[in-house]
């Protein structure tokens, strides 16, 4: 369960600025809100904007300290090479970029926080509420590193952790208890970001073929959205198995079947729509969440699909029958049609505004408006009452 991530000094945004995932006081749609009596976060978050305002920034933000933890323990890793400060001031090209993440784990909530630049780490800190009350895992500054447990252990992995490895990486390789605990948690963090379809295309084509249940959901879904689609099969791998022989280089061969009173036979994947092909990569992370309780942030949820498959995607996280995991879906988008307050509560919507004159993003939140339940908030928004919306300039391009 994600509760909230602060980002500052990244790409766009100069000053921190945190998505929050922790549901306000308002008593509507309280379906849309997770509670496991010790915690609460909203299932579904969309991020509204104008283009270049940061939308998927955030994401990006989010996805890079997936990398950094999961990843950064490896020899060859540079923090030089990563980080990308706010460059539209002088001052802030040479300040650190800072993430900050609050998430509960078996029950768990945890609180990390980094900050780094060119040179390597700077600072990092975890905390652990396991009743509530704060409890310090360890504190780096530099390479000075405090903790109140396990102390002779975790020195001795601070030994093997220079600048440009995050204590947490190099500690969940090594077992530690409390850091592989966030490390599972980021494991299953699913980052649908500049993400590559065709690789996405091979691991649901693999899932399906192995995991029957998993199979049967992702053909359901495809059923309920008015694809057409029966089956999905890689002929290749199936013509290796009925003759026996190993594939050395496996070059997939994907064939999708369709259904219809008209026709009943398999066609190529090239000859199926673009809003196909981003269906089938976005609906097996989709499912996948649902079954773990997991967190899915998507890029651009509307790219390709009609509002109504949007709506629906959006749906199965809101409603307790479909999402009984806890899971959660942070999306960004342009589809005004989303925003009905009869479906989403203000406290879901969020909104990245750019200033013309500093190029810096901020990040807003609706329940921050003063408005009324009747409010018709797409119009609203439409008359650019919350920001977030481009200002076309009212002039002809060719004269």
């Amino acid at each position: 369960m994600l509760l909230r991530f602060t980002v500052e000094n990244f790409q766009c945004f100069k000053d921190r600025v945190t998505l929050d995932l922790t549901p306000t006081s308002d008593k509507r749609l309280l379906c849309n809100v997770i509670d496991d009596g010790n915690f609460k976060a909203l299932k579904a978050i969309a991020v509204y904007g104008s283009n270049a305002s940061g939308k998927t920034t955030i994401f990006k933000a989010l996805q890079l300290l997936q990398d950094l933890i999961l990843g950064s323990a490896m020899d060859d890793y540079r923090f030089g090479q990563v980080q990308t400060p706010f460059v539209f001031d002088s001052e802030s090209v040479n300040k650190p970029t800072s993430f900050e993440i609050e998430f509960v784990h078996k029950s768990v909530k945890y609180d990390y926080r980094l900050s780094y630049d060119r040179s390597g780490v700077i600072s990092e800190r975890l905390y652990t509420y396991p009743k509530k009350k704060p409890r310090m895992i360890f504190e780096r500054d530099h390479q000075e590193f405090k903790f109140n447990t396990d102390r002779f252990m975790r020195r001795k992995i601070a030994e093997k952790t220079d600048p440009n490895k995050l204590y947490l990486s190099m500690a969940s390789r090594l077992n530690d208890e409390v850091c592989l605990n966030v490390a599972e948690w980021f494991y299953g963090l699913l980052p649908l970001v500049d993400y590559d379809v065709g690789q996405s295309l091979r691991v649901l084509v693999k899932k399906m073929s192995s995991e029957q249940e998993f199979r049967e959901y992702v053909l359901k879904a495809s059923k309920i959205a008015d694809f057409g689609i029966t089956n999905i099969r890689d002929i290749n791998i199936e013509v290796a198995k009925e003759s026996g022989q190993l594939i050395k280089e496996h070059i997939p061969d994907y064939r999708i079947e369709h259904t219809s009173s008209e026709f009943s036979g398999e066609l190529p994947i090239g000859m199926e729509s673009r809003g196909t092909l981003r269906f089938l990569a976005v609906i097996g992370p989709v499912i996948e969440s649902l079954l773990k309780g997991r967190v899915i942030v998507i890029d651009e949820i509307d790219l390709s699909f009609h509002t109504d498959l949007c709506s629906w995607l959006v749906g199965l996280f809101t409603d307790d029958n479909e999402n009984k995991n806890g899971a959660q879906l942070i999306f960004n988008t342009h589809d005004m049609e989303l925003l009905d307050q009869d479906r989403i509560r203000r406290d879901q919507v969020w909104f990245t505004i750019k200033d013309s004159e500093s190029n810096a993003s901020d990040l807003v939140r609706l329940s921050d408006f003063k408005i009324r339940n009747d409010l018709d908030i797409r119009k609203a928004y439409a008359n650019r009452s919350f920001g977030g919306k481009p200002s076309i300039a009212p002039e002809r391009l060719m004269e």
